[in-house]
């Protein structure tokens, strides 16, 4: 059935909306491409009029128009499966940093790859650009949604060394170790796996 192909490509898609990234799928890409010169030919070999007569034309414009809307839906579909995998790596920079996980970037494809780092140079750009006096701009990427409060609770995950902004200070975190951090430090310490939020009257 034309189009088959494209459809199954969007429901593969759609089933990983809880993975941050899965592998580009080239071969069902190529597949789709394949019927889509495929198609195209037939409708170009229906088309010459040098073979056909104004009744043979007549006679074949409903296959050619069902086989061009085949290949229009097919063109629909790999854009919205390649536009779909931009936005979720548009995603991973606000919600990851500029620190690709490896799993995930190996799920990336080379331009892929590519935008992600000019993505998070431009953002970076305009971070830096709307900063005012702060020394490395402001950090559009912290607070992702409003605060409650200006403290967060958490539990660390892992032994860290974690520079101290204002005393400049290293200070050892201890795995398992319950926390009660300034929302903007331990952003970061989310992203890196270091941390995770708990609420109030979780216990340890």
């Amino acid at each position: 059935m034309f189009g088959s192909k494209a459809f199954e490509l969007i429901k593969e898609f759609h089933r990983s909306k809880n993975s941050a990234l899965p592998p580009f799928d080239e071969n069902g890409v190529r597949q789709i491409f394949d019927e889509m010169n495929a198609l195209s030919t037939i409708v170009d070999a229906e088309m010459d009029s040098s073979v056909l007569s104004e009744a043979g034309l007549a006679l074949t414009r409903p296959s050619v128009c069902l086989r061009h809307a085949a290949i229009e839906r097919n063109k629909q579909c790999v854009l919205a499966y390649i536009y779909n995998r931009i936005t979720r790596i548009r995603d991973l920079r606000w919600s990851r940093g500029i620190v690709v996980p490896e799993n995930i970037r190996l799920n990336m494809t080379e331009r892929e790859n590519h935008y992600f780092r000019n993505y998070s140079k431009i953002l970076a750009n305009y971070m830096r650009s709307v900063g005012g006096d702060l020394e490395n701009g402001l950090d559009l990427t912290q607070d992702m949604k409003p605060p409650k409060s200006g403290r967060t609770n958490v539990r660390v995950l892992k032994d860290w060394e974690l520079n101290d902004d204002e005393t400049g200070e290293m200070i050892s975190l201890r795995k398992e170790a319950i926390l009660f951090l300034d929302d903007i430090q331990c952003e970061n310490l989310i992203r890196q796996g270091v941390v995770e939020r708990i609420n109030s009257f979780q216990e340890r």
